[in-house]
């Protein structure tokens, strides 16, 4: 058993933020980017390695222009003067101090961070964050978070994970596949599984504490549940059969899976505290990949149906089935977005793999990826980024993109073979 335990970091959250105020509609589509300026926080060092992960965080957003430090006027230790920011047409600016605190049982760090409006010379968000030391990622994606829903008004993801499958990276077993975590840019990525010969993509439960994912041994296949609080896992459900975990129910209670235990693949739910397990609509046509919306009032799935995979919706008890995908002959692992508005997956063109997005009507149908064989998407809580598989530099590594096909670029670590990605909630 792996020796590394996962502590659960919590991160006090202080301060108060002006009347709430959208700055950006980002759902508009000629929404443009606003100028911004992140200061290098007050702290030495790690004030500035602070400011870099923020500078990061809101770059890849899409939402804001970041003005190069090179021009800035004010420097870290001044007060906030408008005037220093209109000759370079900034239009936010964000400032900020790191300290380290000793709290009595070890030393605490505290981000103090503020977001000034240059037009109305004002202070917009005034907050502050602490968490224990070696925690300086997190608690700055915890403040890319706070200038952006203070901008956007709505929720960041900065501070949410990604799980994925790969092998060992630090090349000290073959052969087999683990299980891996990193944060949303690609960094702190931790192992939290033994390892299998044979492992497939993870799934997050909604509160973010547990992952299941199916492994393979001795020619039987399991959906095992990992507990990411002490890193102890146990078997839900193991035979013969080929039993391919899909997303978490809504309630955390059950897990979507297929199983191949009827002879023909079919759709279940298997109940994470009995282990019994319910089929959800019985059919004699294989029906694979299933992923929830987050009302749990809908199923996307994959169905051969009408003689090749395509993607189907159906309510969550089994009835009202649909046919989503009539482009294309091999349409594979869809996922719903958390607002259930729209459908990412995998389409085969011109003999690759390629990610699609699409609407849950069946309109705006979007190519997302052109390069290499593109796999295995999944979106991001708030449905502006995707996740998946590519071999476009040679070995599979998970890549991320922005949900209009921009900012595409590679997550996972380098010279791995990494694969089977999935965000989480929180």
């Amino acid at each position: 058993m792996i020796k590394i335990i996962l502590a659960i970091c919590l991160i006090s959250f202080f301060g108060a933020s002006a009347d709430a105020k959208v700055y950006i509609d980002i759902t508009s589509p000629g929404a443009r980017q606003i100028p911004i300026a992140v200061v290098d926080f007050e702290g030495e060092d790690i004030g500035k390695q602070v400011a870099d992960i923020i500078r990061s965080d809101l770059d890849y957003s899409g939402v804001f222009k970041l003005v190069d430090k090179s021009a800035y006027i004010e420097k870290p230790m001044q007060p906030f003067d408008s005037q220093n920011w209109k000759p370079i047409a900034v239009e936010l600016v964000v400032k900020g101090s790191v300290e380290m605190i000793d709290s009595g049982i070890g030393k605490v760090l505290k981000v103090n961070i503020s977001v000034f409006d240059v037009f109305t010379s004002s202070r917009i968000v005034n907050k502050s964050f602490q968490a224990r030391e070696g925690l300086l990622r997190l608690v700055s994606h915890k403040a890319s978070n706070a200038v952006y829903e203070s901008i956007t008004g709505l929720s960041g993801v900065f501070d949410t994970k990604i799980a994925f499958v790969a092998d060992d990276i630090n090349n000290k077993t073959k052969n087999k596949k683990y299980i891996y975590i990193m944060d949303w840019d690609g960094e702190r990525v931790r192992k939290v599984t033994d390892g299998d010969n044979i492992v497939m993509r993870p799934h997050w439960s909604p509160d973010g504490l547990n992952i299941a994912y199916t492994f393979e041994k001795s020619k039987r296949w399991g959906v095992n549940l990992i507990d990411l609080r002490t890193l102890k896992s146990q078997i839900l459900l193991i035979s013969q059969a080929a039993n391919i975990t899909g997303d978490f129910t809504p309630d955390g209670e059950s897990l979507l899976v297929s199983s191949s235990m009827k002879g023909t693949s079919n759709l279940y739910k298997l109940n994470t505290k009995t282990k019994f397990l319910t089929p959800i609509a019985p059919s004699t046509n294989i029906e694979t990949s299933p992923s929830t919306s987050s009302s749990g009032a809908e199923i996307v799935y994959v169905s051969d149906q009408d003689l090749t995979p395509q993607i189907f919706i159906m309510d969550k008890d089994g009835v009202n089935k649909r046919r989503l995908t009539f482009n294309g002959s091999y349409n594979t692992s869809p996922n719903f977005s958390y607002s259930g508005e729209k459908i990412t997956y995998c389409a085969m063109i011109a003999g690759r793999h390629q990610i699609m997005m699409i609407n849950k009507d069946g309109t705006n149908l979007t190519q997302l990826t052109f390069d290499g064989n593109n796999e295995e998407p999944y979106f991001s809580p708030d449905g502006r980024y995707i996740v998946y598989t590519s071999d476009r530099l040679g070995n599979k590594a998970v890549f991320i993109t922005r949900n209009d096909g921009t900012g595409q670029k590679v997550l996972s670590p380098n010279k791995t073979r990494a694969f089977g990605p999935s965000w989480s909630l929180k």
